[in-house]
């Protein structure tokens, strides 16, 4: 299957904003792809109200609000791909972050790295 993603106008995600409204909002000023807030893939496979409320919001969001990337980050690799699985169905794809507790660098899907 191949997406047919219009890439011009691309929501960067925002901390604690790039919520079902914030992304809604954007899309309705032309944005044409946009990201969630950064999800827990651990908390989504062990608390199910979590989980719940991020599908419900990805279900509310879903066809007029446009293409939306879901993020997750951890330090566990099957974790995040299993936590990412919880919610694919309801997303136009996954932006994963691997983060390393010692070295406190963060490797996005892209490879780049970040050191802080």
């Amino acid at each position: 299957m191949t997406a047919n993603l219009d890439l011009n106008h691309i929501a960067a995600p925002m901390v604690n904003q790039s919520d079902t409204p914030f992304r809604a909002l954007v899309h309705n000023h032309g944005a044409t792809l946009t990201y969630t807030e950064m999800l827990r893939p651990a908390r989504l496979l062990s608390d199910p109200d979590y989980l719940a409320f991020h599908r419900r919001a990805l279900e509310l969001g879903r066809s007029p609000a446009g293409p939306v990337i879901v993020q997750v980050c951890g330090n566990d690799q099957d974790v995040i791909v299993r936590g990412a699985r919880t919610v694919v169905d309801l997303c136009d794809g996954i932006g994963r972050w691997l983060i390393f507790k010692k070295q406190k660098t963060i490797i996005s899907c892209y490879g780049r790295l970040t050191a802080f």
